[in-house]
């Protein structure tokens, strides 16, 4: 009778899950041939996705420290907890992937990476929903073996390892790939193979000095690199740069630096700080949608700002025509 019980709700689970996800694959599917007539879902769902992400990774580590303690003091009563954290784990997952799906349609992202945490978000949430049935399974009174439980076990583990990974590359495309040791010691740094990646960052004393031999360093370089380019750097680069680039702009390119996003406006126009879309956007009031960086980030200083308006009003000059 127990057993019985016990399949119906998992068939139950299967089926609403199932039907969410059908559900949530035709919101957004009509949504992106809705066009402008009606409401647009995605942009207004896509970004929960960032809040949501957290539960699913609690509620997995919850579980796995739950059943080291319950491998030590088996209970009837605990495996009825780890039960319950498995579906509500499994339940944020889902939704935590299809509101990822949706924030990855919207683009801006380096596509590499982008690719590796869609799939490696996807398995997460195969093995999280993988878990709770082999859990169900494993732990029956009637039928439970020592060998499905050790499957399981096995599976959380992966589980957790898999979320991990997913995780680390949902950093990258949130705030760079050098998010983790931006701030760590020189030998850190280079003991994992961070630094030095973003381009194009400080050139040496000896790219800096006039290219027609006269050994004197260039002041409208060593302007750029020691007091414009490390303003990007820390307050620009994390929304444009080489993993997220939002608008389709990204500041590590000279290119598209330049040139601008996808509102196609030039956004640096050397000598003409007026009619270059970077400058406007920074110096927009800080109520205003446009401005940049956007409202919840820290605002660029007047001094910040000004150091900007001199390097393009003086030209622009980047890096790469200083060597």
């Amino acid at each position: 009778m127990k057993t019985t019980s016990s399949i119906k709700r998992a068939w139950l689970f299967a089926v609403v899950m199932a039907v969410f996800c059908l559900w949530g694959g035709s919101l957004f599917a009509a949504d992106a041939e809705g066009g402008e007539a009606g409401f647009r879902w995605i942009p207004f769902l896509a970004p929960f996705h960032n809040v949501i992400l957290h539960l699913p990774i609690g509620f997995v580590l919850l579980s796995c420290v739950i059943e080291a303690s319950a491998i030590r003091r088996p209970s009837e009563d605990v495996r009825g907890v780890i039960g319950l954290v498995h579906i509500c784990a499994a339940v944020a997952m889902v939704i935590t992937v299809l509101l990822g799906l949706a924030r990855a349609a919207e683009g801006g992202y380096e596509e590499q990476t982008l690719s590796n945490h869609r799939i490696s978000g996807i398995v997460a949430g195969v093995l999280t929903v993988l878990v709770l049935a082999v859990h169900h399974f494993a732990f029956r009174k009637e039928a439970g073996k020592p060998s499905l439980q050790l499957v399981y076990r096995l599976v959380l583990a992966a589980n957790l390892g898999v979320m991990s990974i997913a995780g680390h590359y949902g950093g990258n495309l949130t705030h760079g790939s050098d998010y983790l040791f931006a701030n760590a010691p020189e030998f850190v740094k280079k003991l994992v193979g961070e630094g030095g990646d973003t381009e194009p960052g400080p050139v040496s004393d000896d790219a800096s000095e006039d290219p027609a031999g006269g050994g004197e360093a260039d002041p409208r370089l060593q302007h750029f690199q020691t007091r414009v380019w490390p303003v990007l750097e820390a307050k620009c680069v994390s929304c444009h740069g080489k993993e997220k680039q939002k608008g389709g702009y990204t500041l590590t390119d000279k290119e598209i630096a330049f040139k601008g996003g996808d509102s196609e406006i030039e956004a640096i126009v050397p000598g003409n700080p007026a009619k270059s879309l970077l400058v406007e956007s920074i110096m927009l009031p800080s109520d205003d949608d446009y401005v940049m960086p956007p409202d919840g980030k820290e605002p660029l200083s007047s001094f910040e700002i000004l150091a900007i308006v001199e390097w393009v009003r003086d030209g622009a000059v980047w890096p790469e025509e200083g060597q």
